[in-house]
């Protein structure tokens, strides 16, 4: 695993204005943001690293670029962690559907290594994705707000993917509350399709 030291790995540390003068071109600020996102990075090549027939160092490359491009592309009205995280994940699962390695699985519903979920479920699913409401179009305070007005059951499972680190989150919501995992996915696409409805009456 590649290693780094003497870097700056608090995400706290990282403003608007740092956000804002990155965005600018500013190297040094370019390089706080993607120093504070290192442990992020490391997380996301160990889930990921067995299904490419790439490096670490490769897929660190990789997840420098995608945070470079997302600097230049997130609205400073949006929430920055969110976004990178979202970004990240996405990349690297786009990555690992055009570049295979010889040892994964042939077929997207085999189980992925290191992780007890589908292949699917590693690769972002453009239409029903929860945790993009956060990325662009709305403040956070405003889904929050909007999260409020769903049933106890898509509330708590909504908390739960925009919130957790763990590995396939909705596998281990399934797992944790023991409902059957066709339902999570089920009440996923839900839960979006709701969610973008009630947001875009409360901005009317």
């Amino acid at each position: 695993m590649v290693k780094r030291t003497n870097s700056i790995y608090n995400k706290n540390l990282i403003t608007t204005e740092i956000i804002k003068k990155a965005k600018e071109g500013d190297k040094y600020c370019r390089e706080l943001i993607i120093n504070a996102y290192y442990p992020l990075c490391i997380s996301l090549i160990r889930k990921y690293h067995n299904i490419y027939s790439h490096t670490d160092e490769d897929l660190l490359q990789h997840c420098n670029l995608s945070i470079l491009n997302a600097i230049y592309k997130f609205r400073l009205d949006g929430c920055f962690p969110l976004y990178i995280k979202r970004t990240l994940s996405n990349n690297l699962a786009l990555l690992c559907k055009k570049n295979p390695s010889d040892n994964a699985p042939a077929s997207l519903n085999s189980y992925a290594k290191d992780c007890d979920c589908e292949i699917i479920d590693l690769i972002p699913d453009d239409n029903i994705l929860i945790e993009d409401l956060f990325i662009q179009e709305f403040s956070e305070n405003t889904i929050l707000s909007a999260i409020e007005y769903l049933d106890f059951e898509e509330k708590r499972l909504c908390k739960f993917l925009i919130s957790t680190d763990l590995k396939c989150p909705l596998k281990r919501y399934s797992k944790i509350y023991n409902i059957p995992y066709h339902k999570c996915r089920y009440t996923k696409k839900k839960i979006s399709l709701k969610l973008k409805n009630i947001l875009n009456n409360l901005s009317k």
